[in-house]
This record gives C-alpha cells, sequence and structure tokens, in this order.
C-alpha cells in the first residue's frame, strides 16, 4: 500500500520538454557558435543545469545561467500542465495522501515557475537540487526525501519520465511509475507501472491507498 506519492517535474506534471530544449539550443547557439538539433540537447534532460554545462565544456559563471534562465523565463507563458494532473493531485489531495516533488531543478527555478507555484501546494515537501550534493540518476534526492518525511521505502510510489527518474527511486527500493504520457521511449527503464495517462495512475492509486 502506498502512503506517500512524489512526482518529478518536467515531462511528468508540466510539459516542457521543447521549452528546455530550445533553451539550450539558443545558449549553445550564443555561447559555442554552433547550430544543434533539439535532438541533440536531450541528453540535458532531468539533468541539473550545472553538469549540463560540464558537458559542455561550459563554466557555470553567474551571466551565463542569467542568459539561459532569460531564454527559459521568455518562454515559459507556453508551459503547461499535462491533461489529467490537476485532477490526480486534487483527488490525492481530497485523500490525505501526503506528496511530494523531486526535481533536478534548482529552488529558484521551482519557486519562478508560474506553473508550478499553482500546483506547489498540494506538496508537503520539494526535494530541488539544491537540497543534495548528488542528484539523479543517484538515490540521494529520493533518500533525502525519505529521511525529512519518514516514509519508508516500500510505502513510496515515484513518478517520473526518464531513467534517471527510475535509477534514483530504484537506489533508494522506491517503486517507480514511468508517466506514459510523455516518455518517448520506456525500453530499458525497469517501471513497476507504465500509466498511459495522469488517470490511469488515479485508478492505481484508488486500489493501493489506505
Amino acid at each position: 500500500m502506498y502512503r506517500y506519492f512524489v512526482f518529478d517535474v518536467d515531462g511528468t506534471l508540466l510539459d516542457t520538454e521543447e521549452i528546455c530544449l530550445t533553451a539550450l539550443q539558443r545558449l549553445i547557439r550564443s555561447r559555442q557558435g554552433r547550430e544543434v538539433a533539439l535532438e541533440d540537447c536531450r541528453f540535458s534532460l532531468g539533468v541539473p543545469s550545472g553538469r549540463v554545462l560540464t558537458m559542455l565544456g561550459l563554466e557555470a559563471t553567474s551571466d551565463l545561467m542569467d542568459e539561459w534562465n532569460g531564454y527559459y523565463d521568455k518562454m515559459l507563458p507556453y508551459a503547461r500542465t499535462f491533461d489529467g494532473i490537476p485532477e490526480l493531485l486534487e483527488e490525492l489531495f481530497r485523500r490525505g495522501v501526503p506528496m511530494g516533488v523531486i526535481t533536478s531543478r534548482t529552488r529558484g527555478e521551482v519557486e519562478t515557475d508560474p506553473s508550478l507555484r499553482k500546483l506547489s501546494h498540494y506538496f508537503e515537501v520539494m526535494v530541488t537540487a539544491d537540497d543534495t550534493a548528488e542528484h539523479k540518476p543517484s538515490p540521494a534526492p529520493m533518500l533525502h526525501y525519505l529521511q525529512r518525511t519518514g516514509a519508508l521505502p516500500g510505502e513510496t510510489l515515484y513518478i517520473g519520465d526518464t531513467a534517471h527518474d527510475w535509477a534514483c527511486a530504484h537506489g533508494a527500493g522506491v517503486d517507480f511509475a514511468l508517466a506514459g504520457w510523455s516518455a518517448a521511449d520506456p525500453s530499458g527503464i525497469a517501471a513497476r507501472y507504465i500509466p498511459l495517462a495522469p488517470g490511469e495512475l488515479l485508478a492505481l492509486a484508488a486500489s493501493l491507498v489506505e
């Protein structure tokens, strides 16, 4: 019986994939003078921004981060919550199910996102990249969540859309549900559940939550 539900943000709660990829594409064009396809930016999904820059051979200076965030912020009005997510969160909240977030975003990136702010009241704990030294796919963020909430691994379900999310949950002994409404390729991800829509996850939760 799962008593705690924990969500990734991008690609799980919010449809921000194209926004994230486009912002990085523009940063690479500006800072490295080269054109890359959006598909070639997919390596960055679910990875903390500092690590992405290291992978590109760039230093995370304040002006570079400001530029990158500027590209992202300009497109944020186009972000949307996936269909069915508000209803899922509202029903879990109505039943008194504790919910949390584990994201590779920084605390500032979480707090300044208007789409996420509309959902924040549902979550008792939000673990960001600022909270742990190691990040997904390390289990450190999930272990941090378990420590803060007192939740046990066997009573916790993590919902995400990437192999990084699965590895984070698996390493902490937590079951994983792959967000089939957005995950591009489920192969190689040993998810316990693959709901194709948030509504399916709600139906699953109805049979699992005490």
